[in-house]
């Protein structure tokens, strides 16, 4: 199992010292861009890396959607995603205000983690 580690848009990869610290062999895949942009990236991460299967996504904020949409495409490679902080309030808004809205398919999986401590826990 290969722990892929996705910030939010907002975020620098850095937020992820402490779990990359913990989970050897994890990665984290640097987003940037409008979301079809990282979702684009974020395949081109796990070609890169030849991560085929047994991917268990670590997401924070709007990563969470670049791991829904990858694991929408690839079923069989995606094992989870483990969700520190869901956007609910952003999923929530009408096209009009996210265009992007459209490229989040909703009805993926995410297991929702309130924090970091939690998340450690849990592995």
């Amino acid at each position: 199992m290969t722990y892929v580690l996705v910030p939010s848009t907002s975020e620098l990869p850095d937020v992820f010292t402490e779990l990359i610290q913990r989970l050897p062999g994890a990665k984290i895949c640097p987003v940037s861009g409008n979301l079809a942009q990282q979702i684009i990236d974020c395949e081109k991460f796990l070609d890169k890396h030849e991560l085929r299967s047994d991917v268990v996504f670590i997401t924070r904020g709007t990563g969470a959607f670049v791991a829904q949409a990858l694991k929408e495409k690839h079923p069989n490679r995606i094992e989870a995603i483990l969700a520190i902080g869901y956007p609910h309030r952003l999923a929530k808004l009408p096209r009009l205000l996210f265009r992007e809205k459209s490229l989040i398919p909703t009805d993926v999986a995410v297991t929702e983690i309130p924090d970091e401590q939690a998340l450690l826990r849990l592995l």
